[in-house]
């Protein structure tokens, strides 16, 4: 997804918590709700709910964006700050 597209599904994100799809690898089970912090022309920032740890995501990743729900275009994991 590009920047551009992105900026479309802010709002939604802003709603409130959403889980990453399919579950990311490297955290805990419980852990997939993340709220949307910020963005840029190659990242989207979020952050965990349970931990507060902060994760930059390829927007080239997203797919889509419905209310609770960020569906990526395969499955991540955890590496130094970021999903990769």
């Amino acid at each position: 997804m590009t920047h551009d597209e992105f900026t479309q599904y802010v709002s939604i994100l802003q709603q409130g918590p959403f889980t990453l799809l399919p579950d990311p690898k490297g955290i805990d089970r419980g852990g997939n709700r993340f709220v949307y912090v910020d963005d840029n022309k190659t990242h989207v920032i979020i952050k965990s709910v349970s931990t507060d740890n902060q994760y930059h995501l390829p927007l080239v990743l997203v797919q889509f964006v419905n209310p609770g729900v960020m569906r990526l275009a395969r499955e991540v994991q955890v590496f130094n700050g970021s999903f990769v």
